[in-house]
């Protein structure tokens, strides 16, 4: 298993900000290969909101009940306080991006990009784990990641960009 995470103000503690629009907590990356397994279980969710991007291989999700395998281009979003239930076998070689955030506008940024559904296909794109990657390396050098307009601040401004507002994606309202 390969992993690469950061977190704001080095703290791995779940939390709800509503202090500012968009407040990004955590983020990372996972690759996963052979007899590796991980699964993560939270019967009760967690305060902060979970985006995760499967660049390549497939997972299998836990979503209102059902169990889905997603494959390689699909995301998958948790809201605060929804169960959570994935898991990672190596045998699938698959390899996930995750952020979590928080903030007083969340809800309405993704609804203003027409994500109201927890599974959406957004495409591969090398672009979208160059962009995760520099979250990963910036995150931990600020002290913190807030912004006053309720867009993903610097670096994560591109990627907002890049996976919410491409008009090709099915997601997208119409």
């Amino acid at each position: 298993m390969y992993a690469n995470i950061a977190y704001l103000n080095n703290s791995i503690a779940d939390f709800s900000d509503d202090s500012m629009p968009l407040i990004v907590g955590s983020c990372g990356h996972y690759r996963f290969h052979g007899e590796d397994v991980f699964h993560t279980r939270r019967p009760e969710g967690r305060q902060d909101y979970q985006l995760l991007y499967i660049a390549s291989g497939r997972a299998y999700f836990t979503v209102c009940g059902e169990e889905k395998l997603l494959q390689a281009g699909n995301m998958v979003i948790y809201r605060p306080g929804e169960s959570q239930d994935y898991v990672y076998y190596g045998e699938d070689l698959p390899e996930i991006y995750w952020v979590h955030f928080t903030g007083s506008r969340v809800q309405e940024i993704l609804e203003s990009y027409g994500i109201y559904k927890p599974m959406f296909a957004s495409g591969t794109a090398v672009v979208y784990g160059q962009l995760f990657y520099q979250m990963i390396t910036e995150l931990p050098t600020r002290k913190s990641w807030r912004c006053a307009s309720g867009r993903f601040s610097y670096r994560y401004a591109v990627v907002e960009k890049r996976i919410l507002l491409s008009e090709n994606l099915p997601y997208r309202k119409k």
